[in-house]
């Protein structure tokens, strides 16, 4: 690991993994990258917003949904999931 420039070894997907160590794992083994990433989707939106500043995994992943996703359908989508004040009134 220290002739590929990494200054630490640990498990693949730790969530202390720096900038270097992110992009080596991005790189050679793109499918853990994934599986990182679909632990991440299955995890309530709350969770994950809550945790983006420590664990280096999750930022990373918001960082690349928000360049792969255009503005107005994460806005929607947002949109989507609120309540508004008529469906009070329908139950």
């Amino acid at each position: 690991m220290y002739d590929l420039n990494i200054g630490r070894d640990g498990c693949w997907f730790c969530p202390n993994y720096g900038k270097n160590e992110r992009a080596l794992l991005k790189s050679e083994y793109p499918e853990l990258v994934e599986k990182i990433y679909a632990m991440i989707d299955k995890t309530n939106i709350k969770v994950v917003l809550r945790l983006r500043n420590r664990n280096t995994w999750i930022a990373e992943y918001l960082k690349d949904m928000l360049e792969k996703e255009p503005k107005e359908e994460r806005q929607a989508k947002q949109l989507d999931g609120q309540m508004n004040i008529f469906d009070l009134q329908k139950g």
